[in-house]
């Protein structure tokens, strides 16, 4: 069985008959305020040097996805460097 990375969209949609169809989705989704925490973590976060991408995924995109499992009341799970062969 080949890995995740092995795969392209090309190859999916060509061995599988598939079609991509480009739709808005999540049309009904409202703003909503982050909390103080995450305020205050990204506040710290544009402190530090961001230079590459695993440091922006450090300090920026890891606390908004805690921050979108909180507020989903852990209807969700993230899988940070997980193989899904």
């Amino acid at each position: 069985m080949a890995s995740y990375s092995s795969y392209s969209l090309k190859s999916v949609q060509k061995k599988f008959g598939l079609k991509t169809v480009r739709k808005e989705l999540f049309q009904s989704l409202q703003p909503i305020q982050p909390t103080e925490l995450l305020l205050a973590v990204l506040q710290r976060a544009s402190k530090m040097p961001l230079v590459s991408e695993k440091s922006r995924s450090e300090w920026i995109v890891a606390p908004i996805l805690m921050e979108v499992k909180y507020l989903n009341a852990d209807r969700m799970n993230i899988l940070s460097g997980e193989n899904l062969p």
